[in-house]
């Protein structure tokens, strides 16, 4: 771990040295997860791309999820809008669009999609 973060620690591209934060993820294969995460407490990360990735992908399954159960069936092309937005800002306010949404019209309006 010492020689990992003094390498880690010379990289200077700060998107680069937020997605070396997920060591975390793969340490958790190896019973390693909590002395990385104790490790990595003093380690500059502001942002993972990847992670924001994932996370993105996650809003969007369950937005679509939603819009599913709320208003089967949901055109090709609302879909391809959500699965083409990376924003997690937008797409949770698109959540709660759709929570409250009481048509997919109603939605769409509100998410101008």
């Amino acid at each position: 771990m010492r020689r990992w973060l003094e390498v880690a620690d010379l990289e200077t591209d700060p998107r680069r040295k937020a997605d070396l934060a997920l060591v975390v993820v793969f340490a958790q294969l190896t019973g390693c997860q909590r002395a990385w995460q104790k490790a990595l407490g003093g380690f500059n990360v502001i942002e993972s791309v990847i992670v924001n990735e994932w996370k993105a992908q996650a809003v969007v399954q369950n937005l679509i999820a939603i819009l599913e159960r709320k208003f089967p069936p949901v055109p090709d092309e609302v879909l391809a809008k959500l699965e083409a937005t990376t924003g997690l800002d937008v797409l949770q306010r698109w959540v709660v669009a759709a929570a409250v949404a009481d048509s997919l019209d109603a939605f769409r309006r509100d998410a101008g999609i």
